[in-house]
């Protein structure tokens, strides 16, 4: 008896703890699944880089901590991240991928200062830091949305397939 207890608290413990580590690094093979992000997040860079450079994209002004088309792309990509379950992990590479592609832009703008400044304003500790946070947040509702989104279709589905099944 006690150690049908034991097994039960056991398979309990194996399962929830595989669900966290699905919710964080998704399911499915991880070294394809990185290599994918990576490039997707690349893309994303990017994509926010130019679309910033080339006046696509705009900051409305004043103070902005977050411009409303990056933070866009970055609950769209986390959202994808969601309902694909890659992972929030992967969601926030991309959140962060986005934020630092505008982050690269915007120090294209101080065209008065030296190249190595510049660089060094994009890879700044402080500021990397930032935008690792800014990320995580914007991250953590886009993942929400879209892996509410996915397990809201699978109910669908099921459902449906019940109802024409009987």
């Amino acid at each position: 008896m006690a150690d049908d207890k034991h097994r039960d608290e056991r398979a309990t413990r194996d399962v929830a703890q595989g669900g966290v580590s699905t919710v964080l690094f998704g399911s499915g093979p991880l070294t394809a699944r990185w290599r994918r992000l990576a490039g997707v997040a690349l893309g994303l860079a990017l994509v926010t880089f130019t679309g910033y450079e080339l006046g696509v994209f705009a900051v409305s002004g004043g103070v902005v901590f977050v411009p409303a088309h990056a933070a866009l792309v970055c609950l769209l990509a986390a959202g994808w991240a969601g309902y694909a379950r890659e992972g929030l992990l992967g969601g926030w590479l991309l959140a962060v991928a986005t934020l630092l592609g505008w982050q690269a832009e915007w120090a294209t703008e101080i065209s008065a200062r030296p190249l190595v400044e510049r660089i060094a304003y994009v890879v700044e500790p402080t500021g990397l830091a930032v935008l690792a946070v800014l990320g995580a947040i914007l991250a953590v509702l886009g993942f929400s949305v879209g892996a509410v989104g996915r397990w809201s279709v699978e109910r669908l589905r099921a459902g449906r397939q019940v109802s024409t099944d009987g």
